[in-house]
């Protein structure tokens, strides 16, 4: 069995954590806009999680994923890091209010688009590196 070890770093709340943020977003690079955090969302969480929300109605949605995904919606996009610019883009004052709209607007899009996996899949596609022919 291989075991690989990853320096440890430290968080500004002073908590000690290993690679495992790796692919949270780096604070300059949160999305700032509605638009952009349901890009991040959609190109980020499981196809089963987003499966799911289409199923429950909205009183029920609210309430089942406000620790859970509205948790993992806060702590991903910077709320808590002090990304004000999508606090302001949203409305909201704190970060437990923010989650909401940014659910709320993540279901609209999945329901409006019934091609999201084909969207999903083009979001998740590498970027080309240029074009091979130039100098």
């Amino acid at each position: 069995m291989r075991v690989v070890l990853r320096k440890a770093r430290s968080s500004p709340c002073g908590a000690i954590y290993f690679g495992h943020t790796d692919f949270m977003p780096r604070p300059k690079n949160y999305p700032a806009t509605l638009d952009a955090a349901v890009a991040y969302c959609l190109k980020t969480l499981p196809v089963k999680t987003l499966d799911g929300l289409l199923r429950p109605p909205h009183e029920e949605l609210v309430i089942n994923h406000h620790f859970g995904l509205g948790m993992w919606i806060r702590n991903r996009l910077g709320l808590w890091q002090g990304n004000r610019a999508l606090l302001e883009a949203v409305g909201a004052w704190h970060p437990d209010d923010a989650s909401e709209p940014i659910l709320d607007a993540l279901v609209d899009y999945l329901r409006k688009h019934p091609d999201w996996k084909l969207r999903r899949r083009l979001l998740r596609a590498p970027k080309p590196k240029g074009d091979a022919s130039a100098p």
